[in-house]
């Protein structure tokens, strides 16, 4: 099991790996390239909004309910085409957990068969993925971060979203770039909790009722986690 580091807010480090130093915003605006899923959709306003005190803009690549492995890797087209015509800076890829459901919909081997989800080819390719993910969103000289998805409910599917989540973070930490750890924001001791205190000591909701995707006020959390990892 991945051991969640329980990083302030202000750095992030993952299994001794420490987050790559601030980057480092000059006069020229920079631009950034958000990836991901639903839990990008609903914090990526906030990093926006974030991002612009540090002269930043931001574009985002990715759907609600797709992953790395959606399309045949079709994530990759859309990062390969923002690096080649916008030309980001800045990458942050997020890709929580979704994988298809329906076998029309399963990721295909080069000789036509279906992987079938969970299973060690399903998290072989989904490493592949994330490594083709990183090397492209690189080549122009982007500087790439990866988020480490905070833990899911063990309620959700008997468990099966939350180990899946586990797996695909090891693999995260893998691929040899800096991670910005959203756990640090959305836990107090790396397990999922529901509910954090507030500055002022108040009970916050800051994930939603289905156990996994996060709340107006834990996007908050994660755009002020991800903002002090890139800029410092």
């Amino acid at each position: 099991m991945l051991k969640r580091s329980l990083c302030a807010v202000t750095a992030t480090c993952v299994l001794g790996l420490a987050a790559s130093p601030a980057f480092a915003a000059d006069t020229k605006p920079l631009k950034v390239l958000l990836v991901g899923d639903s839990l990008m959709v609903g914090a990526k306003d906030e990093i926006a909004k974030s991002f612009a005190a540090h002269n930043a803009t931001v574009k985002f690549v990715g759907k609600e309910g797709t992953g790395l492995l959606t399309n045949q890797m079709g994530w990759l087209d859309f990062i390969r085409w923002e690096v080649r015509n916008w030309g980001p800076d800045i990458v942050v890829i997020e890709s929580c957990c979704n994988y298809a459901t329906g076998l029309k919909y399963f990721y295909r081997m080069a000789d036509g068969s279906h992987i079938w989800p969970d299973t060690s080819k399903m998290f072989q390719a989904w490493e592949v993925a994330a490594r083709t993910a990183v090397r492209i969103a690189s080549k122009k000289g982007a500087k790439v971060f990866w988020v480490l998805t905070p833990p899911a409910s063990t309620d959700i599917y008997d468990g099966l979203i939350a180990r899946r989540v586990e797996k695909f973070n090891e693999i995260y930490t893998r691929l040899g770039v800096p991670l910005i750890d959203w756990g640090a924001a959305l836990t107090a001791d790396g397990s999922y909790t529901s509910f954090l205190k507030d500055s002022k000591g108040n009970r916050v909701r800051v994930r939603t009722y289905d156990g996994l995707h996060i709340t107006p006020a834990g996007d908050t959390r994660v755009a002020r986690l991800t903002t002090q990892a890139i800029f410092g």
